[in-house]
Formats: structure tokens, C-alpha cells, sequence
């Protein structure tokens, strides 16, 4: 009697539900039921019930793009009130540009630069390879074949500025820069002296990271695909990664290409290197140094921007060390160079001390010469001792007639010399103590024009003060100190030009090659005076009359040596300086590359004796191990799986037991 109750309870449940299937079936498909008679639709009806369900779906498709219009407009709201406070006008945005765009093209007064007769530079050392050290130079395509007189015995990594990227393909846009790297001199002059020969990809504003990082998957893998056929073909040793201003959107996809990038030239290359450049600021750390330092070698901090600040372009040091004592001390300027003597008589410094480079007999006849001149001279009551050259001298020096003397200054020209001059500057805010002396600073300048040129020493402060000891402190921690040697500090050999504009104040006019900054002192052009609050040199640009045109902010061998001192005081892996073709004609910054890292010695305290300077280069453990998992990881995820099939049968076989 149960059994029969549940077979009809069940019976009843299926007939309830086969009714209400089809009746739900019956709705759906536009019929009704009347009793047994089931009305169908016309095929009108039919028609307007596939319109109805069309405008759901455009309806619906409308619902979704208005939702993703209005995700994106949320996003684009959200990045305008992050910068709203802070975002300049359309003049400043130009201004900004300029300033930060036009380093990559021709300085101004280029075109006079290259006229000049080229310079090479013989050094007495050469970079050890034992030192583990960086000295990386750019040479930018426009500068041609200027490369041959560059000494790449100093350097270490030599990047030719060529690939700028072109966003929608992936491929490049200087055709013809790429030709000369491809097929130039450039990777087997710089491999003759054991420096490697580096392709930087460029890629310098925000809209065409968007543009790129938006892109199918297809450009990116265009883009590498293109690095390792160039680097093939010519030969070139690795790809420095340049990105400006990279949005903070397309962080995640700016990791990924590094990672696939990194991956694909080491699978291609092991021995390719993978540098990257850093932005001075990077308040939204865009550049995420704990991902990235796993598949790049080489970080190159830009520390030549310190006047790019979020608000436009403020006329300030490209570069400023900062020295707040600089203000309460003074000054002792020095000048200990081989130079003719004509110019050494012809400086207001004081003269320390010359010692004439020519044998006994040259200056005996050299003293007969010069007192013959003064003979004719007819200066009355004159009476010195005519067998002391510096009496001589100094006589020479005082007389202005016997100075400009055409035939005496030919023989003077033809006197070479180690002159030892010197300036004394009292300081700006002194602080005078009874029993001791108040401190100096001690600045030795090897550029003869710049220091026979200088009106004076500034100690001047901004109100909105920034240091590069900050800057490499912020990225040495970001890093972590162990890897700090990955850093490389880049260095200008440029200067940025201010039009003075009278009662309107000052506007940026662009940038100057150091060469052309040299030739403007050289023909008495320059004013120049010395920041020792910032490190830098300020030099004014005048007209024939004195009026003052343009004011120079730029950094000569005495204030990059002490930045370059700097960098190694931190413990970075080297320097590199952009460009190497703006020193053309010049050999003072070359003389300083080799003093700071080819020739430098320190005390070895442990041992007790001198040694050359030397960083360990702990930053190559870390990249190898993800590297090699990345490299493996075919095989590391076969073993995990046989592994966990193995131990998947063993439990298996394990239940089979009585006692499990």
C-alpha cells in the first residue's frame, strides 16, 4: 500500500511539470492555450517579434558601450584631477616640449660646431675590464661619422641613437639612421677598442606609448622581431630601452614587453645587454625597479633635467650638486696646464709659479730677446735684474705696448709652459673665527678660456631646491643596496640657452653643445661665472657693445668630475654622458673620463695599499634565476606534473592497503 502511495505522489509530480513545461513553451513561442484549441502566430506576428527582440539586442549592445564610454570617461576624469592642480597652459606645454624634446636634435650653433678642426684624445690608461664599471656615451645618428674621433678606448658601452620607434608598426622611422647603423663604421671602430656597440630604441611621448601599448600583440612582436634583425645584420652587442613619460595606464603592458623583449634578445643572444633609461622624477613609480631589474643589466638615471619640473621649465641648473656650506666659504680657483706664454701674460690671475718647457740654452736665448725688446721700449727709470725670467715677465706683463708687440708675442706663442694661476673669492656669508681660518673650497678648472674668462663665484639658492645626491639616493633605495651597481648616473654634455627678454623676463630658447659653449669663450663672447652652491657654470652671452643677449646654464670638467665622484662615492655602477659628438674639438672631458675611472687609485684599507677603483657587480645573480626558470619552463612544468602523477598513483596504490 506505501509502495503504491509514492508511485502515484511521483506520477503527480511529473504530470505537474509536463504541463507547466509546455505551457511555459507555449509563451515563449507566442501561443496561447484556450482549453485544447492552441492559437498559432501569423507570419506578421512573427516578423514583429524578431524586430522586438533586435531592439533588445541593440538596446543591450547600447546598455554595454555606454557603460565602457562611461568607465572611460571615469578614467580620463580621474588622470585630469590627478594633474588638474599642477597642469600648465598651452604656451607652457610647448615651452615644456621644447625642453624636453629638442636635446634629441641639433644643438644650437651645431652646424659652427662640426667647422672646427676634430680633436682626439690620447690617454695614458685604458678602462680595465676587471673593474666591472660603466662609462656609456650616446652618439645621436644626425651627428654622422662624427664617431671616428671619439676615444672608445675610455668607454664601455657606445649607443647609437637611432631606432625611433614608429607606434602603429612597431618598425622605425629614420630609415636612414638605421642604414648608417646597419652599414656604418660605428659597431667596428667602437669593437676595436673593446667597447660595445648598443642600439637605443626610442620612444619619447605619451600619446605614442598609447598608441603602441594599445596596439594588436602583433606590433610589439614586429618590434622585436626588428631589434634582433638589425642587431644581427650589424653586429651590435644589445638594445638600451628609452621611454619618456610612460602613462601609468600601461604599466603592467611596458613590464611585459620588457620581459619579452629581455627573453627573446637572450634566447637570440646570450650575450646581448639590455640597458634602460630612467626619468628624473617618477612620483607614480611607473618604472617598477623590483619587476624590471630582473631582465635589465644596466638603469641609466637622466639627471640632466633638474630644470623640466611638473609646473614648465624654470631656468635652474641642468644638473645641481648641491653645497649649502658653499655660502660661508671661500674660494681658491686654480688653473696648472701646459700653455704658451703669450697667454699666460696675457691673464689678470695671479701666477703661481711657470716653469718654461725648453732646454737651457732656449732660455738664455729666450731672456736676450726678451731684454732686447724692453731695451727699445725706452721706459725710463727702469733698472731690474736682467738675468731673472720672472723680473722679465713681469715686466713684459705690466707694459701694455710691449704685450701687444706682433714680433714679442710671436716669440712668446713659440714658449710652451707649466703655468700654475690662481683667483681668490672671498665668501658670500663669511664666518669669521678668532683662532682659526675660515675653510676654502678648492676648484681646479683644466679649460683655459673659462678660467681666464671668470668675473666671479655665486652662491645663489631656489626655494624649491633640488639635489642629485637626492635623486640617486631615491633610486639606490628603490633598487635596494645590494643592486645599486645596476644605476648608472647619465651626465649633460650640453647646456640650456635663456633668451633675456629685458623688463619680460627670461624664456628657454633650447639647448648648446658644450663645443659651441667653448667657442663663444674663446672669442670673449662668454661671461662666465662659477655656482658653488649647484656645481655648474652660468655664463652670459653678450654683444659687441656688452649688452647681455643670453644667459648659459652648463656644466664643464670641474663640476661633471665632481658629479662623477659622486656616483662612485654611491656606490653606482659608472657614468654615462649624452652626447659624445658635443665636445667636438675639445679633449678636456675625455681627460676627465680617464681621470675618474681609467686612472683612478684608492687605499685599500685591508690591504693596505693603493689600488684601482672597483665595484662588484652583485646585480648579475638576480636576473639569471628568472631568467633561466622563464627559460625552463617547458621543462620545469613537465617535472612538476610527472611528479604530481606519480604521487597521484602512489596514493592510489596506498588505498589498496588494509592498514591505510
Amino acid at each position: 500500500m506505501l509502495i503504491w502511495t509514492h508511485i502515484r505522489t511521483v506520477f503527480l509530480l511529473l504530470f505537474c511539470s509536463a504541463w507547466a513545461t509546455t505551457a511555459l513553451l507555449a509563451q515563449l513561442d507566442g501561443s496561447e492555450l484556450n482549453g485544447t484549441q492552441i492559437l498559432r502566430p501569423t507570419a506578421e506576428d512573427s516578423s514583429e517579434l524578431r524586430l522586438q527582440r533586435l531592439e533588445k539586442l541593440r538596446e543591450k549592445d547600447t546598455i554595454i558601450e555606454n557603460k565602457v564610454v562611461l568607465e572611460l570617461s571615469q578614467t580620463r576624469f580621474r588622470t585630469l584631477a590627478r594633474h588638474w592642480w599642477g597642469m600648465p597652459t598651452e604656451t607652457d606645454r610647448k615651452v615644456m616640449a621644447k625642453g624636453r624634446y629638442s636635446r634629441y636634435e641639433k644643438p644650437l650653433g651645431a652646424d659652427e660646431m662640426y667647422e672646427q678642426e676634430p680633436a682626439v684624445y690620447v690617454q695614458s690608461t685604458q678602462i680595465n675590464s676587471k673593474q666591472n664599471l660603466v662609462v656609456w656615451g650616446w652618439h645621436p645618428a644626425w651627428a654622422g661619422d662624427k664617431f671616428h674621433n671619439y676615444n672608445f678606448g675610455l668607454l664601455t658601452h657606445a649607443a647609437f641613437y637611432a631606432y625611433k620607434l614608429n607606434p602603429f608598426t612597431g618598425g622605425y622611422e629614420d630609415f636612414e639612421a638605421i642604414d648608417q647603423f646597419k652599414n656604418g663604421d660605428f659597431v667596428k671602430t667602437a669593437h676595436k677598442d673593446s667597447c660595445k656597440a648598443m642600439l637605443t630604441l626610442s620612444c619619447h611621448r605619451g600619446e605614442r606609448s598609447e598608441i603602441f601599448f594599445t596596439s594588436a600583440k602583433v606590433v610589439q612582436r614586429n618590434l622585436i622581431d626588428s631589434l634582433i634583425s638589425v642587431l644581427n645584420y650589424a653586429g651590435g652587442d644589445g638594445v638600451e630601452i628609452n621611454f619618456e613619460e610612460l602613462p601609468i595606464e600601461y604599466k603592467d603592458d611596458f613590464q611585459d614587453f620588457v620581459r619579452e623583449l629581455s627573453f627573446a634578445l637572450r634566447e637570440e643572444n646570450p650575450n646581448f645587454t639590455i640597458a634602460m633609461s630612467l626619468p628624473l622624477r617618477d612620483p607614480e613609480k611607473v618604472y617598477d625597479l623590483g619587476f624590471l631589474q630582473n631582465w635589465v643589466d644596466v638603469f641609466i638615471v637622466s639627471a640632466y633635467n633638474f630644470h623640466l619640473r611638473p609646473t614648465g621649465v624654470s631656468k635652474v641648473p641642468l644638473t645641481p650638486l648641491l653645497k649649502p656650506e658653499a655660502k660661508w666659504k671661500r674660494s681658491y680657483m686654480s688653473y696648472s696646464e701646459n700653455i704658451s706664454l703669450d697667454s699666460v701674460l696675457r691673464t689678470s690671475s695671479a701666477i703661481k709659479s711657470i716653469d718654461l718647457l725648453h732646454t737651457d740654452s732656449y732660455k738664455k736665448q729666450l731672456l736676450d730677446t726678451l731684454n732686447m725688446y724692453i731695451l727699445r721700449a725706452g721706459i725710463t727709470n727702469l733698472e731690474y735684474n736682467t738675468y731673472d725670467l720672472g723680473t722679465v715677465l713681469g715686466i713684459i706683463r705690466a707694459t701694455q705696448d710691449l704685450r701687444d708687440n706682433p714680433y714679442l708675442r710671436r716669440a712668446l706663442k713659440a714658449t710652451a709652459c707649466r703655468a700654475e694661476l690662481a683667483k681668490y673669492y672671498a665668501a658670500r656669508n663669511p664666518i669669521n673665527m678668532f683662532l682659526f681660518e675660515p675653510e676654502q673650497d678648492t676648484i681646479q678648472i683644466h679649460e683655459f678660456d673659462l678660467f681666464s674668462g671668470l668675473e666671479g663665484i655665486i652662491s645663489e639658492s631656489d626655494s624649491l631646491e633640488e639635489s642629485l645626491e637626492e635623486t640617486i639616493d631615491r633610486y639606490v633605495q628603490e633598487i635596494g643596496a645590494k643592486h645599486s651597481t645596476s644605476l648608472v648616473l647619465g651626465l649633460p654634455y650640453h647646456g640650456a640657452v635663456w633668451a633675456l627678454e629685458g623688463d619680460k623676463g627670461v624664456s628657454f630658447e633650447g639647448y648648446m653643445a658644450y663645443s659651441e659653449i667653448r667657442n663663444l669663450a674663446r672669442a670673449n663672447r662668454l661671461k662666465v661665472r662659477y655656482d658653488k652652491m649647484h656645481n655648474s657654470m652660468i655664463g652670459v652671452l653678450v654683444d659687441t657693445l656688452g649688452n647681455p643677449l643670453k644667459e648659459i646654464y652648463f656644466d664643464n670638467s670641474t663640476s661633471l668630475g665632481l658629479k662623477m665622484d659622486l656616483a662612485l662615492e654611491k656606490k653606482m655602477g659608472g657614468v654615462a654622458v649624452w652626447a659624445l659628438s658635443y665636445d667636438h674639438g675639445y679633449t678636456e672631458l675625455w681627460r676627465t673620463l680617464e681621470e675618474k675611472f681609467a686612472a683612478r687609485e684608492i687605499w685599500n684599507t685591508k690591504l693596505e695599499r693603493i689600488e684601482r677603483y672597483k665595484v662588484a657587480k652583485s646585480n648579475k645573480i638576480h636576473y639569471t634565476i628568472a631568467y633561466q626558470i622563464k627559460k625552463a619552463n617547458g621543462v620545469v612544468f613537465s617535472t612538476l606534473l610527472a611528479m604530481l602523477f606519480f604521487m597521484a598513483v602512489g596514493f592510489a596504490f596506498s588505498l589498496l592497503d588494509w592498514k591505510v
